[in-house]
């Protein structure tokens, strides 16, 4: 169904994911996973960059690329 994330997880497991995902241990300082874990939007919200999205409704507008100009 559209708009719907749905996940099979028992509680115990997922309390169990929460301790190993929050842990210092797995704390990334930087690379792709540093920015993953820092700006990845949760599914409710898109599942995209928190900085890719438009702050204001002009931002909004698609703007064409120009190709072949510097």
């Amino acid at each position: 169904m559209q708009g719907s994330l749905n996940v099979q997880i028992s509680e115990a497991e997922l309390e169990q994911r929460k301790s190993v995902a929050t842990s210092p241990r797995n704390r990334h300082l930087r690379g792709w996973p540093a920015l993953y874990q820092a700006h990845v939007l949760q599914p409710e919200e898109g599942c995209d960059f928190d900085f890719l999205r438009a702050r204001t409704e002009e931002e909004r507008l698609f703007v064409p690329p120009i190709v072949g100009r510097s």
